[in-house]
């Protein structure tokens, strides 16, 4: 179990700010705040959080169903003020208890600008006496190791932290001013915001959903990378310099009017998120994304290859996917018994209709290669065997490498010049067969 604890915290009811003016209920609400809380609930568990070390505080409350899989009522609670700071505190103690920890602390909502950005809780009202100074709240972290190992992703107006606003930068809700301001001097924290302190922040529809641009960009972007355990922790492989950068461009695509701050201590642009401490190592981070990706996928199914010789079909090669395993063999007889050209004939079942019973045979109207198969100088000891054509519904072509009594590779195709690597590691032909997770994949190719 990874020591990270997460307190999220998101804001779209703001109607007691809109009671406290006299404007119509809904009219200050932050759209898309209460699916930044699920997006962020879902990037902690995939990043290996425990669902019992993440707190949501939102408004309006959350329950667990609505929150996602995982949640309970010990998770869940509304985003007041005094909730705020009592899961502050929280936080602060699991970050300063005698185990390595790493913490997360998000926020959606409305920000003011005061001398540094302060959070508006649920229960805002047209005083503002009750804001959340984010210097206070650094204040309160302290400078030991709770500051060094807390990460704060903010998503809201004027959120950069380390840069004192000027003092004629207003926001829509601020009325009252309450001078406190932090610099970036002494800053151990780590703090990702998704404006600078003279920018809004936006909102935006991705995918049909409603989310803060900022979120939607940041959690998309980190689930593009792999993590790692590090002294108990879960962190990952991407750097905060990277994290932003990719950021950055995600919301600049699509013209959204706001540039993301990292702020923190000296080299924290180069330390892996959620990094334990702030030590790094060389090569702990990826520039690239190294996160899992497939590629388009052929239908899941079954997909046997026979060959005729002295006037029996023999089986050559199969691959079948569940769509949880591909499974693939060569036959070895069939490969080693190729000497010159073949017949071929191709059976294919969906995976709904295909229940290990014998599977009705279709002769492909062949392409490519023609309706032959060969192994040119396998005599001597190597060759490639290839093969293609179609069945109806799809393009589907096959070839692999021999040398000697190893397979080398094999490939599968579909459509034409559509890659289906199957990896073999050079297996023996006395055993070539094998399995790997996930679907047929396929990639654009050529051969």
């Amino acid at each position: 179990m990874f020591n990270n604890h997460a307190l999220i915290i998101a804001v779209e009811d703001y109607s007691t700010y809109d009671r406290s003016t006299g404007r119509p209920k809904g009219t200050s609400d932050v759209p898309g705040a209460l699916n930044d809380a699920r997006a962020m609930f879902r990037q902690c568990l995939a990043m290996g959080f425990s669902p019992e070390r993440i707190r949501v505080l939102t408004s309006p409350k959350l329950s667990p169903a609505e929150l996602g899989p995982g949640a309970t009522e010990n998770n869940v609670g509304e985003a007041t003020r005094a909730a705020i700071d009592a899961d502050i505190e929280r936080l602060v103690r699991e970050l300063s208890g005698s185990k390595v920890a790493a913490g997360l602390l998000t926020f959606s909502g409305h920000g003011l600008e005061d001398q540094g950005v302060a959070l508006c809780p649920s229960d805002t009202d047209d005083s503002f006496d009750n804001v959340v100074h984010v210097a206070e709240v650094i204040r309160r972290v302290g400078n030991g190791q709770a500051a060094d190992n807390l990460t704060m992703l903010l998503d809201c107006c004027h959120a950069q932290v380390g840069l004192a606003a000027a003092a004629t930068l207003r926001t829509r809700l601020r009325s009252a001013a309450v001078t406190r301001s932090l610099t970036a001097q002494g800053l151990r924290e780590r703090v990702i915001a998704a404006s600078r302190s003279d920018e809004p922040a936006q909102w935006g529809t991705f995918a049909g959903v409603t989310h803060g641009a900022f979120t939607w960009a940041i959690t998309a972007a980190l689930g593009q990378w792999k993590t790692t355990e590090e002294q108990g922790v879960s962190r990952s492989n991407v750097s905060y310099g990277r994290l932003v950068a990719v950021t950055r461009e995600l919301l600049a695509s699509l013209s959204f009017r706001q540039v993301p701050v990292l702020s923190g201590p000296n080299g924290v642009a180069d330390l892996a998120f959620l990094h334990p401490g702030l030590v790094g190592h060389r090569g702990e981070t990826k520039p690239v994304p190294d996160g899992i990706r497939g590629l388009m996928e052929i239908d899941i199914g079954y997909y046997k290859i026979d060959y005729l010789k002295n006037g029996n079909w023999k089986l050559l090669a199969y691959a079948h996917s569940d769509g949880a395993t591909t499974d693939w063999k060569i036959d070895p007889s069939g490969v080693k018994g190729l000497s010159a050209q073949y017949t071929m004939r191709l059976s294919v079942s969906t995976q709904a209709a295909y229940d290990g019973s014998p599977l009705t045979p279709q002769t492909p109207a062949w392409t490519g290669w023609g309706n032959l198969i060969s192994s040119p100088g396998y005599p001597t000891g190597s060759g490639q065997i290839t093969f293609a054509g179609t069945y109806g519904t799809g393009t589907l072509a096959v070839a692999f490498k021999i040398s000697g009594s190893t397979v080398d590779w094999m490939k599968w195709y579909s459509p034409v010049n559509q890659l289906v690597s199957v990896p073999s590691n050079g297996i023996q032909l006395a055993s070539v067969t094998g399995n790997y997770p996930g679907n047929c994949y396929i990639g654009t190719d050529t051969f």
